[in-house]
């Protein structure tokens, strides 16, 4: 008998932050903006719409929306957001010191962060990050990806990119955060639940109405596996936005143009021309009935059986959630539950599983009901499952 095993998560918060969190230039205080203010952002992160960043109606330069809501609540310029400085140079430094039943764990890391303005509308934005544990655990907010090959300091590159954008297009090289859709607490499709990914990355800014993102990365390059992702926000009321995406992840001896074009949908590729390719498909939706609160949900498609002849499970996954801002408390609050079937994100080959360093692309919550470092055979099936 097959059955489907729930990985849920009942997620209750209430957040109230006085700074910016390290690990992830996207932050909180972005859902709370968009909760707060009658601003509806675009469904994918980093923030790149030029919209956001100053007012529309403003010949000055002057902060826009997000950053002064940002500023408000840090106290400091937001480099990663504005326009100026030109340059800047900026560190953290972090420390702790744990009791574990009277063992004592420190840890201590320290980041570096460059952020250049070099022409009108292209900047650098890099990030390099160094941490030291006597558990060899990282402290909070540090990356515990890429930890090397031998105990003791870990360098690692958080991220690294070159972005040009005008009102219209941007472009975007190197490795780049990525989060898409509006879960507050995990994202179903593509989240930040893995390291950045080196990624070339296309947008485009439709009639203020439409927003098309695409992109094309490496999952593993020595072993040829890419993720190509594309998505469509859709916002037909202020307080309204729509998000269609589709996503993919193959192997390929070189380029695949068939999978690297952004603009045609990829299932009747893979369908009709491919075998065993990881294809995805997810729905989202944003709606603030007024100022304050908001109401979203996701809906992921890994696997449905339209056509049934083996009595296989569908694979899905899904999320609903509720956002409230109190603005005289200063207080938001988030109610969030997300279901992920068994086996969403596994796949018949090892070498396809939805996986980027280990850690799932999509939701943390998803089932671990597959070894990924099993070598990509034909034939290789999910342990305990009969495709």
């Amino acid at each position: 008998m097959t059955a489907a095993v729930i990985a849920a998560g009942l997620l209750i918060g209430t957040v109230q932050q006085t700074g910016l969190p390290l690990q992830d230039p996207l932050n909180w205080w972005l859902y709370m903006l968009e909760t707060e203010s009658e601003t509806m952002l675009p469904g994918t992160f980093p923030l790149v719409d030029s919209r956001f960043l100053n007012d529309e109606n403003s010949s000055t330069g002057s902060p826009g929306s997000i950053e002064r809501f940002l500023f408000s609540r840090s106290g400091s310029p937001i480099g990663y957001w504005q326009e100026s400085p030109a340059f800047s140079l900026t560190g953290t430094v972090a420390g702790e010191v744990l009791n574990y039943g009277g063992c004592f764990e420190t840890r201590t890391g320290a980041t570096a962060r460059l952020f250049i303005d070099i022409l009108p509308g292209l900047y650098l934005d890099e990030r390099l990050s160094i941490w030291t544990g006597s558990d060899e655990k990282e402290p909070d907010y540090f990356s515990p990806y890429h930890e090397g090959m031998e105990r003791g300091r870990h360098l690692y590159v958080d991220w690294g990119y070159l972005r040009w954008n005008n009102e219209i297009v941007s472009l975007s090289f190197g490795r780049i955060p990525r989060r898409w859709g509006p879960g507050r607490y995990t994202q179903l499709l593509i989240s930040d639940n893995s390291p950045p990914l080196d990624m070339l990355k296309i947008q485009f800014n439709l009639l203020h109405t439409l927003v098309f993102t695409g992109f094309t990365s490496t999952v593993d390059s020595d072993s040829g596996t890419y993720l190509t992702a594309h998505r469509l926000d859709i916002s037909p009321r202020e307080n309204l936005r729509i998000g269609l995406c589709e996503s993919i992840l193959f192997k390929a001896e070189g380029l695949d143009f068939a999978y690297m074009n952004p603009v045609i949908p990829w299932y009747p590729v893979q369908w009709n021309e491919r075998v065993d390719d990881n294809a995805f498909f997810s729905f989202d939706v944003s709606w603030k009935p007024f100022r304050g609160i908001e109401t979203y949900g996701e809906l992921l498609i890994d696997d449905i059986q339209y056509e049934n002849t083996g009595d296989r499970p569908n694979k899905l996954g899904w999320t609903a959630g509720l956002s409230a801002y109190i603005n005289p408390l200063d207080l938001g609050t988030v109610i969030e539950y997300t279901r992920i079937d068994r086996y969403v994100y596994g796949q018949r080959k090892p070498c396809n599983f939805y996986l980027h360093h280990g850690e799932i692309i999509g939701s943390a919550l998803g089932p671990l009901a597959f070894q990924p470092d099993q070598p990509c055979k034909s034939g290789s099936y999910i342990p305990g499952f009969e495709l």
